[in-house]
């Protein structure tokens, strides 16, 4: 399947080179990276833990944080 990408100009000139070094064409060698990348499992992201808070913590409306502030 044929794409088009944009790339950085020196990552791209880095690329090149580096295909050319190790012998095989850029294609090649995008398509090892890419191989190499998905068969990397994804890290899972989590979700914080909860701080617990007293039992009785009540929390303010905006209308009484404005009066306990201003009056």
């Amino acid at each position: 399947m044929r794409t088009t990408i944009e790339l950085p100009d020196e990552l791209l000139e880095k690329e090149r080179l580096q295909a050319s070094v190790s012998g095989i064409t850029l294609k090649e060698l995008f398509i090892a990276a890419l191989e190499r990348r998905l068969a990397t499992p994804a890290k899972v992201r989590h979700e914080p833990p909860a701080i617990p808070g007293p039992a009785n913590l009540h929390l303010l409306t905006r209308a009484e944080l404005d009066e306990a502030m201003f009056g």
